[in-house]
């Protein structure tokens, strides 16, 4: 990971632009990411023993004022102080950002709720007072490890791995970021991995009949759970996942990013501890 780090904050700091972004709209034929905007290949703690894969960092450039690193060039002495502040601001984040309060943070921050083993506490029902609340999304932000499949921002993730179809036609472009991410997974030993978006189901039941992936996936059947509240049907699924001589036992939680869920701590609580225990039988 440290190598592509590396290759786009010297594009972005010599260019301005990110050159592998470019190159990647470019392949896929839209634009789909912003290549002028900083990377995010993960937050947290690096060696964390839980580890959530995103899709990639949401967010969107505004074209009446658009992102310019150049102003961010002024406080670094050099590339590699560049780099350093990088990473500092990477792994420090949910201190450093302790005050301010983040939906998507906290609803991580829910979902691990019943979790075990995961080397870091998460307040019981954090979501009943403000100073809670702020705990939980330090911690979920700091000693959890957060990867990005894609590591470019965009508004959304749309069009790309949304079916099997899509997924077949825009393969060929997108498996070295999952080698990225599987190779990150296999520097320590970890506890709970999970994927958080159901195009990851699609993705890898399309690699798996790719010959570098041949043998090396194992897809399961796709869970569901219906939340006691209303009529919310919720899907998880195992996957198995041999690489460079480990076997990472994962899980895909299809409806992570479903709309239903932001805010409703207690549902995605529930949600969280389902796909636990699926992940560990």
């Amino acid at each position: 990971m440290k190598n592509n780090i590396v290759v786009d904050l010297e594009s972005l700091y010599n260019e301005n632009f990110v050159k592998e972004a470019r190159l990647l709209n470019l392949n896929l034929k839209g634009n789909y990411f912003h290549d002028n905007m900083e990377p995010m290949y993960f937050n947290g703690k690096q060696a964390a023993k839980t580890v959530l894969i995103m899709l990639n960092p949401g967010n969107s450039d505004n074209p009446n004022n658009p992102y310019n690193f150049n102003s961010k060039k002024q406080d670094c002495k050099s590339l590699e102080d560049y780099y350093e502040k990088y990473l500092n601001e990477l792994i420090n984040f949910g201190q450093n950002d302790f005050e301010r309060l983040d939906n998507f943070d906290l609803k991580q921050a829910a979902f691990l709720h019943d979790f075990k083993n995961l080397d870091f506490e998460i307040p019981n029902e954090f979501w009943n007072t403000i100073e809670q609340k702020k705990i939980a999304k330090r911690n979920v932000l700091m000693d959890k490890l957060q990867l990005e499949f894609i590591p470019y921002p965009s508004r959304n993730f749309k069009g790309l791995l949304d079916n099997r179809k899509l997924a077949i036609q825009n393969i060929v472009h997108l498996k070295k970021y999952i080698i990225r991410v599987l190779d990150t997974i296999i520097e320590h030993p970890r506890d709970n991995v999970v994927f958080c978006s159901k195009q990851f189901y699609n993705l890898f039941s399309v690699c798996q009949e790719l010959e570098e992936f041949n043998g090396k996936i194992e897809l399961g059947a796709i869970n569901e759970f219906k939340d006691i509240e209303g009529s919310l049907t919720l899907r998880f699924s195992r996957v198995v996942l041999k690489h460079k001589n480990t076997t990472i036992n994962a899980g895909i939680a299809h409806s992570f990013a479903s709309q239903a869920l932001p805010n409703a701590y207690k549902k995605m609580m529930r949600y969280g501890a389902f796909c636990y225990e699926r992940l560990k039988e």
